[in-house]
């Protein structure tokens, strides 16, 4: 079994790769998003043209796997209904299936992801712009969302009041979108193409977005002979950004503060969850997606019913500290395989899994394709990272 991976160099693979994330909004079957059915098909092609020499991630492979065989045994072993339990697993099974085979990634072109998705980027901070412009200067609130096709989830609305979306169901989103092309536009000293994605992640309000705006070109600088006068610069002009905007963005500095920060779902707020853990939950945790109803069985009002968390503290509730440590040492594992020029990709995933549900979604995947498009095994092939 190969573990290397397909080579992609169509150009037209690569647009179809850049959007999957926006067409994995929108439905197509159970189980299966229109950007997901786009990654099937190219895997299927692939096969065809490399005449059924299959190439996987073999890592991610066992990783996956054991968390797929512990939601398993957990959901039917805990819960009288296992409909939940196999249906989740079910999901992970057709996030595996992609994931392993597009992040078999020796072979992806990063040059021609970051030019395809680098497309996507600047058009979708275009529209943010207008869609910022038109609600703050004529009250008009222009949605994002594609008419003709159905949402899986409901999303898109936050331009209703006052935070633009782009072409994703919310800020946050979006700015996971942009992270890794922003740092990629710095990396190649692209400054109008920066200026503009970092103008986006501020614009769009998300907390994520704006932290990413200022810690993204701190770390790329950690290089620099000059880190520490580039480190003062960058945050100050953060700083005085954040400040001259304040009037939209009171919010980021509540989000920001310690209090904030502990009582956040998406940070540390889930962390009380733990309390009512039995000795096999803190093992082999609750089970993926079994959040709500755990928590409703505990005591708690239905505005914290949810399932959600950071990813990585949701990776332990989910599957207690076996498969928490599991997915934690995975993750991990991939900083030592990353060329040294674009150690930031890392971290971007890093930072978004603690402050954002991500696993195995539409997010990760992408992510993951950024972090295998840097791996240090191109080293000695040039043309894939120049």
């Amino acid at each position: 079994m190969k573990t290397n991976s397909l080579k992609l160099e169509s150009k037209v693979v690569y647009f179809l790769l850049a959007i999957f994330p926006i067409m994995s909004l929108y439905g197509f079957l159970p189980l299966l998003s229109i950007g997901y059915l786009i990654i099937l098909l190219l895997i299927i092609v692939n096969w065809v043209t490399r005449k059924f020499i299959i190439t996987i991630n073999l890592k991610l492979l066992i990783t996956m796997s054991i968390l797929m065989i512990i939601n398993t045994v957990v959901g039917i072993s805990k819960y009288a209904d296992v409909t939940n339990t196999l249906n989740n697993t079910a999901g992970m099974l057709v996030f595996s299936f992609i994931a392993i085979h597009i992040c078999a990634s020796s072979k992806i072109n990063l040059m021609r992801l970051y030019n395809a998705c680098k497309i996507v980027a600047l058009a979708a901070t275009f529209f943010l712009f207008i869609q910022f412009i038109f609600y703050y200067y004529s009250g008009t609130v222009i949605m994002g969302n594609i008419p003709f096709l159905t949402p899986i989830e409901s999303g898109f609305k936050s331009i209703t009041y006052g935070r633009a979306t782009s072409f994703f169901y919310e800020p946050a989103h979006y700015s996971i979108y942009i992270a890794p092309v922003y740092a990629m536009s710095i990396i190649r000293k692209e400054f109008v193409t920066s200026f503009l994605l970092a103008a986006g992640l501020v614009l769009s309000t998300s907390s994520t977005g704006i932290i990413m705006a200022i810690i993204i070109p701190v770390i790329i600088l950690t290089k620099s002979k000059r880190f520490l006068i580039n480190s003062i610069v960058t945050i100050l002009v953060g700083g005085i950004i954040l400040l001259g905007i304040d009037k939209y963005y009171s919010e980021f500095y509540e989000k920001v503060s310690f209090d904030a920060l502990a009582s956040n779902i998406r940070i540390f707020g889930t962390l009380d969850y733990f309390k009512h853990y039995s000795s096999s939950d803190w093992l082999f945790g609750i089970g993926l997606n079994r959040l709500k109803e755990f928590l409703l069985n505990h005591g708690y009002g239905y505005s914290l019913s949810e399932n959600y968390a950071s990813a990585y503290i949701f990776s332990f509730l989910s599957f207690g500290i076996i498969g928490g440590l599991i997915w934690l040492v995975y993750t991990v594992s991939l900083y030592r395989n990353i060329l040294k020029r674009y150690k930031v990709i890392f971290w971007i995933l890093i930072i978004v899994s603690f402050t954002d549900q991500i696993l195995f979604n539409r997010n990760l995947l992408y992510l993951l394709l950024w972090i295998y498009a840097v791996s240090s095994s191109k080293i000695a092939d040039k043309r894939y990272i120049n």
